[in-house]
């Protein structure tokens, strides 16, 4: 059976080779949320687990968190 559910991502600080901040894994509907408020800064997410019925070939993709002005607080990229 395949399913979107139990995909696993580690979320590192700077680089693939990094600190492991967060882990996490997707619902049924392949969504999957850090539920942390982390700082500003570089992250690389790299998949550790593939779900059922499926290969691991997730390509670490890298995430900047920064301010964009002084007006807007916070803005993700990647």
């Amino acid at each position: 059976n395949y399913t979107w559910a139990g995909n696993t991502f580690e979320i590192h600080k700077y680089s693939a080779e990094g600190e492991v901040v967060a882990t996490i894994s997707t619902d049924a509907a392949g969504h999957a949320e850090s539920g942390k408020n982390l700082p500003l800064g570089t992250y690389v997410v790299t998949e550790k687990t593939a779900s059922n019925g499926f290969a691991n070939t997730f390509k670490p993709v890298t995430v900047k968190i920064e301010y964009a002005n002084q007006t807007t607080a916070v803005i993700v990229k990647g």
